[in-house]
């Protein structure tokens, strides 16, 4: 019993020394053939992507190991990154299409990668060393790169042709022209960090696109897509030295607010619209443009040149106080102002009275008025002389207005005649002289006359009759 459990334990102990050997062995295989050890994983996966090989269709996922020869489609509104070989980043944008080749088996550090549509970025983290290579064909170029960050870009125009274009971010990139039949026609371009270029081609030939007599440009930063910014902002963060500050990156792509200030380019004036820009301090972009409408006349207070008055106009001027504008205007007349009628003078018993109506402002005479004169207004007449029987007399009346004595006279009153005759004395047959007394019978009357008269007769009839030659009375 004692040897069989010597014997045991011997067994186990050889089988531990065997197994302790096996790991060690092992693990100075794996640290030996480390830096050898090839793989292309899915590392990141945003929507669908297709992986076509050997195994069929399949549907790509996190995680996913491809093989040499794997045809890659991204769909629409997706994206999918690779990692190969542990430090070769390969980021395939929405609708890019690719196949992986891995050039002497699946362990070689030679890639190739024949690109036919689409955009992607790649990451080459570490120099390649002398037995690795990472090529890129598209149909109507070869790139070939010794570590670097680049983007190329494949589509065809509606004409057939082939356009490809490459973006290089940090390293160099050699490309080699050729048609799309795959004939190389000798032509080659090194871009360098902060190039970009272009170039058409079908099976009939192949170039650059020259711009300013040069196959490079730079690199439209603003143009790029945000989702491969943020790539280059994660190589940025990861150690990579790019042609581009982050910041500055960020700010070209809006994954960065922009730091604006405003510019005005042109102020407005008056009658002109001026304008402004807000462009951002860090990458100069312009992130608007803006109208400055224009202000408008400012007008200063109006200046009368020459005041209006009843029957003239006036004029008065405004001038803009920020320009040399300047308006006239005539102001109108201003029309009489028409006050009260005023008596003028009054009209009396000979003259005639007036009125008028003038302008409060001016003065002028706008309308006026007679009144008839009024006339005498006399009151009764009073004697101021006693007519006589031979003297005429007189009266006066006064206006009652004016006072104007009127005179009048009073006829005499003649004298009541009586005749006497005396004295009586033939003077022949026909005749008698006589005195004829001639006296008033008026009261108060003392007038007497005397008149020697003859006498004459006249014969009626029979009858003898005289008559006083004075006073004719029958005698």
């Amino acid at each position: 019993m004692k040897s069989l459990l010597s014997s045991t334990k011997k067994k186990i102990v050889f089988i531990s020394v065997l197994v302790i050997v096996a790991v060690i062995i092992g693990v100075i295989f794996f640290v030996l053939n480390m830096g050898k050890y090839r793989s292309i994983t899915v590392q990141q996966l945003e929507g669908t992507a297709i992986i076509t090989g050997e195994q069929g269709e399949t549907e790509a996922y996190k995680g996913m190991h491809l093989n040499s020869g794997d045809d890659v489609e991204v769909q629409e509104k997706s994206n999918l990154s690779l990692v190969m070989d542990s430090d070769r980043y390969l980021y395939a944008e929405e609708e890019t299409h690719f196949e992986i080749e891995c050039v002497d088996g699946e362990k070689s550090g030679k890639k190739v990668i024949h690109f036919k549509d689409g955009s992607f970025v790649n990451r080459l983290a570490s120099p390649l060393k002398d037995d690795e290579a990472y090529t890129v064909e598209t149909p109507n170029a070869t790139m070939s790169v010794k570590g670097t960050v680049f983007r190329v870009s494949v589509y065809r125009d509606e004409e057939g042709l082939v356009h490809t274009g490459i973006e290089v971010f940090s390293g160099k990139v050699q490309v080699d022209l050729r048609k799309e039949n795959g004939d190389y026609i000798g032509v080659s371009e090194t871009f360098e960090a902060g190039e970009a270029g272009t170039i058409i081609g079908n099976t009939e030939f192949a170039e650059f696109v020259v711009e300013e007599g040069t196959n490079t440009r730079e690199i439209a930063y603003k143009k790029l897509p945000q989702d491969v910014a943020r790539v280059l902002v994660g190589f940025i963060d990861d150690g990579e030295e790019l042609c581009i500050e982050k910041i500055l990156l960020m700010h070209y792509t809006g994954l960065a607010e922009h730091e604006s200030e405003i510019k005005v380019d042109k102020k407005a004036t008056c009658t002109e619209d001026g304008y402004k820009e807000e462009r951002c301090v860090v990458c100069d972009e312009i992130t608007e443009n803006m109208t400055i409408s224009a202000t408008g006349h400012v007008m200063a207070e109006e200046e009368i040149l020459q005041k209006p008055t009843c029957e003239k106009p006036g004029k008065k001027q405004q001038s803009c106080t920020a320009c040399e504008f300047l308006v006239e205007e005539v102001i109108p007349e201003l029309g009489h102002t028409e006050g009260k009628m005023q008596v003028i003078s009054e009209a009396t018993c000979t003259k005639e009275g007036l009125s008028r109506q003038s302008c409060t402002v001016c003065g002028e005479v706008l309308n006026s008025k007679k009144a008839k004169a009024l006339g005498h207004t006399f009151g009764a007449w009073t004697v101021k002389k006693e007519a006589t029987c031979a003297t005429a007399g007189t009266q006066v009346r006064n206006c009652t207005r004016c006072g104007l004595e009127e005179t009048q006279s009073i006829a005499a009153f003649g004298h009541i005649v009586e005749h006497e005759h005396q004295d009586l004395v033939r003077q022949g047959v026909n005749y008698v002289s006589c005195t004829c007394i001639t006296y008033c019978t008026r009261p108060g009357c003392t007038e007497r006359v005397s008149v020697t008269s003859s006498v004459w007769n006249g014969v009626l009839g029979i009858m003898v009759q005289y008559f006083c030659g004075n006073c004719n009375e029958q005698i």
